[in-house]
């Protein structure tokens, strides 16, 4: 290093360091959230599926009811109730 060569205090190098240190470290826990975020976002639409196809069984089995999902009560749907299936 020049002998004329400016540079900060030892106080201020510090300072600088650990800031940057400490957004390395969020940096890294950010990627990390993303990367569970991503894998949840995953088992969310698998298990999605999952329903819609329990769904799908269910429908099969009792036709088209509404089943309250506290009791397991079953209740067939009134006439004005039921989907619209000519179009």
């Amino acid at each position: 290093m020049e002998k004329n060569t400016k540079k900060i205090t030892d106080k201020q190098l510090e300072a600088l360091q650990e800031k940057l240190k400490m957004i390395d470290g969020m940096r890294l826990q950010v990627g990390t959230l993303e990367n569970q975020k991503f894998m949840y976002l995953n088992q969310m639409a698998l298990v999605q599926k999952e329903l819609q196809d329990m769904q799908k069984e269910l429908e099969d089995e009792y036709g088209k009811v509404t089943i309250d999902v506290a009791t397991g009560a079953i209740k067939e749907l009134e006439e004005d109730e039921k989907p619209d299936t000519k179009n």
